[in-house]
């Protein structure tokens, strides 16, 4: 989210504080008061002051105060209140809010907040792993940043869409976008983006086993973090580093390089690269014999991964409740709110209508008293089941990938040996590689006499179902 103000001084706070109070000051200035108010203050109150401009806004003649500048703050206000919904992981109203800023940015024709909204966008169908989904908005974002030079914002959302790309798995396209982003940081000397982006292409090349290319931006990446002590980025490179080096079967390297990463993540709280640089030791330490080591690491690696899984698990479970308590939290609003307005306007009645209420707040309370409890028995079932689930289907995946490995032995027996083959073509190779551990495709050769025949086959289908036939 990009908040018109990030930094305030308390000074603006205690003057923006001031002119929401002054009665003499327009609804339409003390709307735009409480707006930049909620750009400086805690996240917890940006709804609540987003929510005071809004009413303030709509007391506002905006053919007076000139439609342009109306549409921008409306659209203003739901930008923020899309991001603090963004925050709560109320997906589906950070979405709606983020739209309709969207579109009052369109009507007002103002360019930074649509670039800004559809940058946000973006992000939020990222954040959902719709990774196809945000390119046409990360795209948008970047033509119009490019068209009011905004170049820092521009090369930030070149790093979004360049992340789109990796997660799509078009790695060229990825590059060449991280690229266009690192020129732009090392022309604005920042140094700590400069770094992100050596190390983004650094991953591309490694996905592509591209170990020397990887290592070329890698080494590019760790002296900037290094000189600017920037111990989270550090883990990182030393976590890809260690990767690239297992991976070329370099392992002393590797080795260097997991156990700084082990440190650091340690300390730093960062268990997706303290996960992955265990595992690397692991592998290290089978390649060295040490299988006593290797399955310690294995142990603490395999941990680390369930509770990332069991975390992922438990903030879909917390999303959804929040999601479903705010929506409860609306309508008694709403309710609330009609009723303070017949409070109002009957006065003569009062005394009924207090009564009403509190029948009303108790019958309210008895039945979402009713339903958190619901709510909670079927939430640990849920969770109960989910595991029950897991640890059957990993059992049966270990017993299907341990039948088809067993195959591949019996398919590797059937192969003409290594020596035969050298023996009688010693200026050829075979490459061989199956889909699914086992193949549809096989060699063969055989000698009569001075003829050397071979054949390669491919059978119907691929993989599995391929060997089978």
């Amino acid at each position: 989210m990009l908040l018109s103000g990030l930094c305030f001084s308390q000074y603006n706070v205690d003057s923006l504080t001031a002119v929401t109070k002054n009665e003499k000051i327009d609804a339409f200035e003390k709307a735009n008061a409480w707006f930049e108010l909620s750009n400086s203050v805690d996240e917890n109150l940006i709804e609540d002051y987003c929510n005071k401009a809004a009413r303030l806004l709509s007391q506002v003649d905006s053919s007076k105060e000139g439609i342009q500048k109306y549409y921008i703050l409306k659209g203003g206000i739901y930008g923020n209140l899309g991001y603090y919904y963004r925050a709560k992981g109320l997906v589906r109203k950070a979405f709606d809010h983020y739209f309709i800023a969207l579109n009052y940015s369109e009507k007002a024709d103002t360019k930074n907040l649509y670039a800004d909204m559809q940058n946000n966008i973006g992000m939020l169908y990222y954040s959902q792993k719709q990774y196809k989904e945000s390119v046409p908005y990360y795209l948008k974002a970047i033509s119009t940043y490019k068209a009011i030079h905004e170049q820092g914002y521009e090369a930030r959302a070149y790093m979004n869409l360049g992340g789109a790309y990796q997660n799509l798995g078009n790695f060229s396209t990825a590059i060449s976008t991280f690229k266009k982003a690192l020129q732009m940081f090392i022309s604005r000397r920042d140094t700590l983006y400069e770094g992100f982006s050596y190390n983004n292409i650094a991953v591309c090349f490694k996905k592509q086993n591209l170990a020397d290319s990887s290592f070329v931006y890698l080494n590019k990446s760790l002296p900037l973090f290094e000189k600017i002590n920037s111990k989270d980025e550090l883990a990182w490179t030393y976590d890809v580093l260690g990767g690239v080096y297992t991976t070329i079967k370099k392992f002393d390297k590797a080795e260097f390089y997991c156990e700084k990463c082990v440190e650091i993540a340690r300390e730093r709280n960062l268990p997706e690269q303290l996960a992955g640089c265990l595992y690397n030791l692991y592998t290290i330490s089978e390649h060295k014999g040490d299988h006593q080591k290797a399955l310690r690491y294995y142990i603490q690696s395999d941990s680390i991964k369930d509770s990332l899984v069991n975390n992922n698990t438990r903030l879909l479970l917390a999303t959804n409740r929040v999601e479903y308590d705010f929506n409860k939290k609306e309508e008694l609003l709403t309710i609330e709110s009609e009723k303070r307005a017949i409070e109002y306007n009957e006065k003569s009645k009062r005394s009924s209508i207090i009564i009403f209420s509190v029948i009303a707040i108790l019958a309210v309370s008895l039945f979402f008293g009713y339903m958190v409890f619901k709510s909670l028995k079927l939430e640990k079932l849920a969770t109960r089941m989910v595991l029950d689930q897991k640890e059957i289907i990993e059992e049966k995946q270990k017993e299907i990938i341990d039948s088809i490995t067993y195959a591949k032995r019996i398919q590797e027996a059937i192969l003409p040996a290594e020596n035969y083959w050298a023996k009688n073509l010693p200026d050829s190779f075979v490459y061989y590689k199956p889909k699914d551990i086992v193949a549809g495709d096989f060699y063969w050769m055989e000698k009569v006499n001075d003829l050397v025949f071979f054949a390669a086959a491919d059978c119907t289908g691929h993989g599995v179902p391929g060997a089978m036939v």
